[in-house]
């Protein structure tokens, strides 16, 4: 019987080859200094190279090392009820430059694909959003519009999509879809670089400071002075800039992976393709990648996540939901950190001028982390703020951030209970 490893499968599936990026040595000079070779990173120095200045990307690692590489490799807009709840409070030009941008961030994503031909599976079959709970379901007549790209369907609509009766209905958005999220991260790196920009692997920024007209970033072994600093750490906000771990929790995302399905069985689960979720807030995600692998994922414990028994609920899922594949025959199972935010919002920050930080995408940065990255490069390049589309705001430590390996704890064990009674 086949030994399932511990393995990225996106990292040994994807045809992008992994960038031969060195390492710097040295001192060099530049426009603007990335910190961060991740979706966010890497889309703002193409953006900036494309806009004629000049980048520099440094990663502790490598590119696609972090959470751009790991994900559910799932391409959604903001929509629904949680585009509502960004658009809350926001002047009425604001909220419509915010809701431009969460709604069409999958364009930006498979135009960047096409024009520059990232071989990265990707898919645009749409993302389903399952209902778990009939406490959950709309009231009659109150089903989001069709126009506004959700759909909603009904008991038996969503079992023909998702190959079981686990939800009692869904919610449809065609404008979204999957990608090999890693495969997806290298060829961003790929295009940069094409286009001029410089990568670093195994540089991590180890101080940043200013020297009043510069911005100076110190690595192992060499520096990099530039006019702007785009910090897209993310979950790995470590130290670099004052106060910025503190507005973030990380969390662990893991994700199961079986042997590609065949036959009626493979035709049976997803059998549109599309990328799916549920309404919990400790969500499930699934899909299938490229070579017809059912691939689940969910919330992992607060630590430790390199035992096999860690994973042991999703493969549960598994058997519960799509009964007729048991037992289920896993292939790969992996992890990665996701950044929380109090407000379930990403946020942007600039501390100094010159100096431009994104990070806290909640488990959606395939997408928005593209767009807010572009984005950054736009306020870089025309000197506007307005390009964000999201307020720039303060650096306000997260509630009780000290105790945070507690608080997450504790908020996993109420949201079990809340998802189990639809609350």
């Amino acid at each position: 019987m086949e030994t399932p490893i511990f393995c990225n499968m996106w990292e040994r599936t994807a045809r992008e080859a992994p960038p031969a990026c060195e390492s710097l040595f040295g001192e060099i000079a530049c426009d603007v200094a990335v910190v961060g070779a991740g979706v966010t990173g890497l889309s703002a120095a193409l953006r900036l190279r494309e806009g004629g200045a000049d980048a520099v990307v440094l990663d502790a690692a490598f590119p696609a090392a972090g959470a751009s590489g790991r994900s559910g490799g799932q391409i959604q807009p903001i929509s629904g009820y949680g585009l509502a709840r960004m658009l809350r409070g926001l002047s009425p030009d604001q909220a419509d430059r915010v809701r431009a941008m969460a709604l069409t961030s999958p364009d930006l994503v498979f135009d960047l694909i096409d024009r520059h031909s990232i071989d990265c599976d990707a898919v645009r079959t749409g993302l389903l959003r399952g209902i778990h709970h009939e406490r959950l379901l709309p009231l009659p007549g109150h089903e989001p519009a069709a126009d506004a790209g959700l759909e909603f369907l009904d008991r038996e609509q969503t079992a023909r999509m998702v190959g079981s009766g686990m939800f009692h209905a869904s919610y449809f958005d065609c404008r979204g879809g999957g990608v090999n999220p890693c495969a997806y991260t290298r060829g961003l790196c790929r295009a940069a670089r094409s286009a001029g920009v410089r990568v670093f692997s195994k540089s991590p920024a180890l101080e940043l400071r200013s020297d009043n007209s510069s911005w100076i970033v110190r690595t192992p072994q060499g520096t990099v002075k530039a006019r702007n600093v785009v910090v897209a750490t993310n979950a790995f906000s470590h130290g670099l800039v004052e106060a910025l771990e503190q507005t973030i929790v990380t969390v662990n995302s893991i994700q199961i992976a079986t042997y590609p399905l065949s036959g009626k069985l493979a035709a049976s689960i997803l059998p549109g393709g599309q990328i799916a979720s549920d309404t919990r807030r400790l969500v499930y995600y699934f899909r299938k990648d490229a070579e017809g692998r059912l691939v689940v994922g969910g919330r992992g414990p607060a630590s430790d996540v390199g035992n096999f028994g860690h994973y042991g609920f999703l493969v549960a899922w598994m058997q519960k939901n799509f009964p007729f594949m048991a037992p289920p025959r896993i292939q790969y199972y992996w992890s990665g950190e996701v950044a929380i935010t109090a407000d379930g919002l990403p946020h942007v920050h600039e501390p100094a001028r010159g100096l431009h930080i994104v990070a806290g995408f909640n488990g959606k940065g395939m997408a928005m982390g593209t767009r807010l990255g572009t984005s950054t490069a736009e306020r870089i390049l025309h000197d506007d703020p307005a390009r964000y589309g999201f307020a720039v705001r303060g650096m306000r430590p997260y509630p009780f951030w000290r105790f945070r390996k507690a608080g997450v704890r504790l908020a996993v064990s109420a949201y079990r209970v809340l998802d189990k009674f639809g609350r």
